[in-house]
């Protein structure tokens, strides 16, 4: 799968989350006023962004005004030794993802190279959910194809495919066959059948067309 495929994922619930401590040597905490640019170097450093220009836009455009929001819902992964921030993560909100429904955005997710691999990714996640849970009763995220590292940690935080108005199906089923995760592999045989049921519901036939070994074989 080498085209890049955005892709959306979703918890239905922000019950039962996950409580992660960081790895010796780090900690986490809140956006302090003024740490734009801390964050626009953070994510350029990650790939986030193609130049820190393009970065430092961004935060202008979507998040230098609200202010308090970035303090409440802004995380930062610190290196204890050199007291420098190295990951961030957003607890945002997204009032327009689907409407009537309260669901808060898991976003801008990044951890620096040097660190990436070290076991921060599944606390900063855990702390982003917590913080969604106080404000939202759902959560959503988007992310891509290639980014299968990613793909794989929010499905055993709980997170599943978005398949409504999915434009590309079968990237998830690709993305099944590669990964193997048995959350996805249940969850994509499950909408399959529901679907199969469905189309055949009007002529009473009942039956799944869909590979029942794997849904990416």
């Amino acid at each position: 799968m080498s085209e890049v495929i955005h892709i959306v994922m979703v918890r239905d619930t922000l019950d039962d989350l996950p409580s992660c401590s960081m790895p010796d040597g780090y900690s986490i905490r809140t956006f302090r006023r003024g740490e734009g640019p801390l964050w626009t170097e953070i994510g350029f450093a990650a790939g986030n962004f193609n130049s820190l220009a393009e970065a430092q836009d961004r935060f202008a455009e979507e998040f230098e005004q609200p202010v308090e929001d970035m303090e409440s819902r802004c995380f930062f992964v610190v290196h204890n030794e050199s007291g420098r921030a190295v990951g961030t993560a957003m607890a945002w909100y997204d009032p327009w993802f689907v409407e009537g429904e309260d669901y808060g955005r898991v976003h801008w997710v990044a951890i620096i190279p040097e660190h990436q691999g070290k076991g921060l990714a599944k606390p900063m996640m855990s702390a982003v959910l917590h913080r969604l849970a106080e404000s939202h009763d759902k959560a959503m995220l988007g992310t891509q194809t290639f980014r299968k590292a990613a793909v794989n940690l929010y499905l055993d935080l709980g997170f599943l495919p978005y398949l409504k108005n999915d434009t590309c199906p079968q990237a998830w089923k690709d993305l099944a066959a590669e990964l193997k995760h048995p959350a996805l592999t249940d969850y994509l045989r499950q909408d399959c059948a529901a679907a199969d049921v469905s189309a055949h519901a009007d002529s009473g036939v009942v039956g799944s067309t869909c590979p029942r070994k794997s849904p990416g074989a």
